[in-house]
């Protein structure tokens, strides 16, 4: 009898706990739940931050080349202050002729020229297909995108539309067809 009623309480008590862990169960799932879905979003948060930074790194030194770096140098020179006395005679005679239609000092800095254009025009492929945003593009290069867009350099933009610069031309908003009216 004895063990009759031990095994009866054993029975009871069991019960007793497995209706409490019972309960716990489907909330400590929903908390399992529920804390790998915000460790998730955490970690989707941190990623998020870290690529961030890196392409705010990366812009920054692609600014630092062309700002800083020699290689640029001579086509910022020329590009901003000689325009009209240095670089649009030279994209005329090459619009017109090709380059056959240069000496050897203006090849060089026609060299110049097609290396800060074809830097630009990366830059914008890069924007384009978002491997750089254009916030940031824009705050490092907005007075290069402005020259190219000055209405007093046609022949620039001539250049562009023959030469193949299809993104600068798009940005630029160039026609095949600038007439210049006399």
């Amino acid at each position: 009898y004895a063990a009759q009623v031990a095994d009866t309480g054993s029975v009871l008590i069991h019960d007793g706990q497995s209706g409490w862990i019972g309960t716990l169960e489907p909330l400590l799932r929903m908390a399992t739940v529920m804390a790998a879905l915000l460790g998730g979003i955490w970690a989707l948060v941190l990623y998020r931050r870290g690529k961030r930074r890196e392409a705010a790194r990366w812009m920054h030194d692609i600014f630092q080349r062309f700002q800083l770096g020699e290689e640029f140098d001579r086509a910022k020179l020329i590009f901003d202050f000689e325009y009209r006395e240095s670089v649009e005679p030279i994209l005329a005679a090459l619009v017109a002729g090709g380059k056959s239609a240069l000496g050897q000092c203006k090849r060089s800095d026609s060299q110049h020229i097609d290396r800060l254009l074809n830097y630009l025009e990366n830059l914008v492929y890069l924007a384009d297909n978002g491997h750089a945003k254009w916030s940031d593009c824009l705050a490092y290069f907005k007075h290069w995108f402005d020259l190219l867009s000055d209405p007093e350099r046609g022949a620039l933009r001539r250049y562009l539309v023959k030469f193949g610069y299809e993104r600068l031309t798009q940005l630029t908003h160039s026609e095949p067809y600038d007439f210049l009216l006399l």
